[in-house]
């Protein structure tokens, strides 16, 4: 007789029933049983009841949804359900998907019908067709501080640094969409609070407008009309001193929107704007400045991310004399071999004719580019004299905040690479409009950093992408690597992305405790 249940048989003969073969969920290569998931989760004291489904998942097959039933008078959220799972069981068996429900699709003999929920759940891994969602809104905006330690101070030209940091931002939805964005900046605690604001005065907005919401906090940073009596129901101005934070609790917001959007249509962001997936090239960055550090230990270290297979690194250079650093590039040339490129970021170290000489010095080395050569006071018409003073290409727009100053720097600077930062300043949708400026003034596109995200930037904007960065491997950037269970993969000196929703990140909560930074 068959009967379609699955079992196991213990060491003694004993028979237990595990779940329902046409209920087993198979994820990728890991088949799943809901009843093992769904026995956990009623040791949930807010929960009643549960079933888990699977649903379709264009990158696993099936992704695993909960519809909850929570006891009379309780309140939950997904994020608080997965975080019950996380260390738990095992992370492909965490739901993906959370529904709170009153109650399940029965027969008239009370059994649950699965396959209904299946048919009602198939939209959250789906695109689906217009007006079938609700307004989805702003329900919380949230923040989490993290750093990671690192082994031994480092050094660029300008800055110290002890620990590699971000401020992970998390939006949630009304209807249970959950977005994560990143921010690289500092001072931590004041964007943080600035996060904190904004979230207030976004409550209950729609979250898939990301223009209205950008457009509604970007103008806060200047006067306005009935700004300073409050008479349009939001804060005063905001004061001068505080637009770099200001810029940067807006990116974090701004790339949490754009991960919802993408769960809400079913996509991959680089999909929502007509890309297609293809590997990004990729370079990796290091050479800080360590103590006691020879010019051949730098040499060692970037020949390093060669045998990882990256086909192109940039150098930390700057703190020394122009003598001494065309020395130090020169080990470096040589360590790495003639056929890699090798950019050289110099974080704003000197000024005019002092760069010209440093240009000079280091063109023998076959120098791909020069990254922020000028001091951070110089202006586009300084760095246009120094684009006429070299055949080595510029690059700039890491600390820029807006489009308005990258459009400068573009026409009138000279530079060809441009290097606009989502994370630290502005987000993904200020980023996609400088984007469409690099496109048309026949300049590159070299996102900054955070390349999990900027990749999708690179995949939407084909034309006009010179590739994305990353900081190696785990050893050398270990907060990169450990923030999330499955990062896209780097290979052979080329990104290449998934195609789960949104950025496609699952946030590995385990290692953000670890490393949460108290307020």
């Amino acid at each position: 007789m068959h009967t379609g249940d699955l079992a196991t048989i213990d060491v003694e003969g004993y028979c237990n029933i595990v779940g329902r073969i046409k209920d087993m969920v198979i994820r990728g290569d890991e088949n799943v049983y809901p009843r093992e998931i769904e026995e956990f989760l009623y040791r949930h004291p807010k929960i009643q009841d549960v079933q888990v489904i699977g649903v379709p998942d264009p990158r696993y097959g099936e992704e695993l949804c909960a519809w909850v039933c929570l006891h009379d008078g309780e309140i939950a959220t997904a994020e608080e359900i997965r975080a019950f799972c996380q260390g738990q069981i095992a992370h492909y068996k965490v739901p993906r998907y959370v529904k709170f429900v009153d109650g399940f699709p029965m027969t008239v003999t009370g059994k649950i019908q699965k396959f209904l929920m299946r048919q009602a759940d198939d939209r959250r891994a789906g695109p689906q067709p217009a007006g079938d969602r609700v307004m989805t809104r702003i329900a919380s905006v949230t923040t989490h501080m993290i750093s990671v330690s690192r082994p031994q101070p480092v050094w660029t030209a300008h800055e110290h640094s002890k620990a590699w940091n971000v401020i992970l931002t998390e939006v949630r939805t009304d209807d249970g969409l959950v977005g994560y964005g990143e921010i690289h900046g500092t001072p931590m605690p004041r964007i943080c609070e600035w996060v904190g604001r904004f979230g207030e005065i976004i409550r209950g907005m729609d979250a898939l407008a990301h223009i209205a919401v950008w457009e509604k906090l970007f103008a806060l940073t200047s006067p306005r009309h009935g700004g300073i009596d409050g008479r349009d129901g939001l804060p005063p101005p905001i004061p001068r001193g505080e637009r770099a934070p200001v810029m940067a609790a807006i990116a974090g917001i701004d790339i949490a929107l754009w991960d919802i959007k993408g769960k809400a249509a079913g996509l991959p962001v680089y999909r929502l704007l007509g890309g297609e997936n293809r590997p990004i090239f990729t370079y990796a960055t290091g050479g800080y400045y360590r103590p006691e550090a020879s010019h051949a230990d730098y040499g060692e270290e970037l020949a390093r991310f060669i045998d990882l297979g990256y086909r192109a690194v940039k150098l930390k250079t700057g703190a020394g004399t122009v003598a001494e650093e065309a020395k130090r590039i020169g080990e470096v040339r040589r360590a790495i071999g003639k056929e890699p490129s090798l950019m050289l970021d110099m974080n704003a170290a000197y000024d005019l004719p002092d760069c010209i000489e440093f240009a000079g010095a280091v063109e023998p080395h076959r120098i791909f580019w020069l990254e922020e050569p000028l001091h951070w006071c110089l202006q586009p018409a300084d760095f246009a004299r120094l684009a006429a003073a070299t055949p080595i290409p510029l690059a700039h727009g890491e600390r820029e905040l807006t489009r308005f100053t990258v459009r400068d720097f573009i026409v009138e600077g000279g530079i060809r690479y441009v290097q606009f930062d989502a994370t630290r300043a502005a987000g993904f949708t200020e980023a996609l409009r400088i984007a469409q400026l690099a496109e048309q003034h026949g300049v590159m596109l070299a996102p900054h950093t955070a390349p999990e995200l900027h990749g999708h930037l690179a995949l939407a904007s084909p034309r006009c992408v010179f590739g994305v960065e990353s900081h190696g491997g785990p050893e050398t950037d270990p907060l990169a690597f450990g923030l999330f269970h499955e990062l896209p993969v780097l290979r052979d000196g080329h990104l290449h992305l998934g195609s789960q929703p949104g950025f496609g990140l699952e946030v590995d909560w385990t290692f953000v405790d670890r490393h949460r930074l108290r307020a």
